[in-house]
């Protein structure tokens, strides 16, 4: 007998900060019935704010994320401990905050704790193939956010994960007391992991793109005005780079200086990459089986995907810079801004 088809009006793929924010939407501002939503995740634990990047502090304040509950109509969830609203949280803190709120709008959902193996367009829907599942699964919506993974740079040099040397339990297991780190970036982590080296022991050649008008062309700050610039506890380490390479235990490195740069890798035992995010791979198909190559933008001809998170992020362009906008309360104004 075949198994019974299930049809829903949406299909979430992946159940990390953005799809949960996608989800709340969904039932506190489109009034859509949780019962007309399918959730599919591997781990439905929190996502990689929880499991991966859980001991970072975030760039977001208690206070910004109070807004984002505000503005997707949830409630914080009682006894939560109350933390100091113009202070960076971590981002374990947010993600478990953030479910804890969204968990009462969806019970209803069907979750589907596995992999999506694939969705492939079948008329005006969406089939989902999901791993160990013989049920059938129809979708009328797709929303995808599967997560991101860093990107990593072809470099023959042995490479710290990032979540690793952003945990300096786990760093420590890697740098020992006077080895140096090569680190690609100078964004918010990169920030952090060069301080973390510099606690463990190492020292840092820290390889950075020069950036027009920023503090020593290494760093853009909040406080000069710079859109999603570092501020509070990486803003503290770029001043203590800058001042005096944090006791001349960082070593700033142009990366349009290949002799220099060259000379940076010569001299470390390790790389780590914090140089963006690139989407975890996932299978979108056409009715002929092709591919869907899932960009920025939303799809031409599939008006029913939409990409959510830091896999698929908005940006902001200002003065001819692009910035990409992977925060919680980026994730939840594209969100509003799009109104799926």
């Amino acid at each position: 007998m075949e198994p019974r088809t299930r049809h829903y009006k949406h299909a979430l793929i992946g159940f990390g900060g953005a799809n949960m924010l996608v989800a709340a939407y969904l039932v506190r501002h489109a009034a859509t019935d949780p019962r007309d939503i399918i959730i599919i995740d591997p781990h439905f634990d929190g996502g990689d704010l929880r499991r991966r990047w859980g001991s970072v502090i975030s760039n977001t304040t208690w206070s910004q994320f109070l807004g984002v509950l505000r503005d997707m109509h949830l409630e914080l969830p009682p006894n939560t401990p109350a933390y100091p609203e113009d202070q960076p949280t971590p981002l374990h803190i947010l993600a478990s905050t953030l479910q804890a709120s969204v968990e009462p709008h969806i019970r209803l959902a069907t979750r589907i704790k596995a992999p999506l193996l694939a969705a492939r367009k079948q008329g005006d829907a969406w089939e989902l193939e999901v791993a160990k599942q013989k049920a059938k699964h129809t979708a009328t919506t797709l929303h995808v956010a599967p997560g991101g993974v860093p990107i990593d740079l072809p470099f023959p040099k042995p490479e710290i994960p990032l979540h690793v040397a952003l945990t300096p339990s786990l760093l420590q297991q890697y740098v020992s007391p006077g080895q140096t780190v090569a680190v690609f970036g100078s964004a918010h982590s990169s920030i952090l992991v060069a301080d973390n080296i510099v606690k463990a022991g190492g020292l840092v050649n820290m390889i950075f793109k020069r950036i027009p008008g920023a503090s020593a062309e290494a760093f853009l700050f909040a406080r000069d005005g710079a859109y999603d610039g570092v501020k509070q506890t990486a803003a503290v380490a770029a001043d203590q780079i800058l001042a005096d390479g944090m006791g001349k235990r960082v070593y700033l490195v142009p990366v349009d200086d290949s002799v220099a740069v060259h000379t940076a890798l010569e001299e470390s035992s390790w790389a780590v990459y914090g140089v963006g995010f690139k989407p975890v791979p996932i299978r979108i198909l056409d009715e002929a089986g092709t591919e869907i190559q899932l960009g920025f933008a939303q799809q031409p001809g599939h008006s029913n995907i939409y990409k959510w998170g830091i896999a698929y992020p908005s940006t902001t362009t200002i003065d001819g810079r692009t910035y990409v906008d992977v925060s919680l309360p980026a994730f939840a104004a594209h969100i509003l801004a799009v109104r799926p």
